[in-house]
């Protein structure tokens, strides 16, 4: 969903759900929500979430995984996310695309 420049950021959800994470799991967590809303998701393994998240040990990736749910589970598809981020993306997505086919239906009108 590049089509979304910007996701939305609740500052108080945010801080009181990662209050216990290290700055190192807090900063990966960002970086993999961020990569969810771009993206659409993020797969489900390890191996690639430390590499999009610029490095995670192990440890570190338990802590951070237990916020993502499954998304398409046992597809070829399958990808984590967070539920309140997808929930908000497809409305904000859904939105978008209203205001895009508006724009088209006034252009084409002219």
């Amino acid at each position: 969903m590049s089509e979304l420049p910007y996701m939305p950021l609740f500052c108080k959800d945010l801080d009181s759900s990662t209050r216990e994470m290290t700055n190192a799991q807090f900063g990966a967590y960002v970086r993999l929500l961020i990569y969810a809303w771009v993206n659409s998701g993020i797969p489900n393994s390890y191996e690639a979430c430390s590499r999009i998240a610029g490095g995670v040990p192990e440890g570190d990736w338990a802590v951070i995984r237990r916020r993502f749910v499954v998304l398409d589970e046992g597809t070829t598809e399958e990808r984590l996310s967070h539920r309140r981020l997808e929930s908000i993306r497809n409305e904000y997505a859904e939105k978008y695309r209203k205001r895009v086919d508006s724009a088209r239906k006034a252009r084409e009108s002219r």
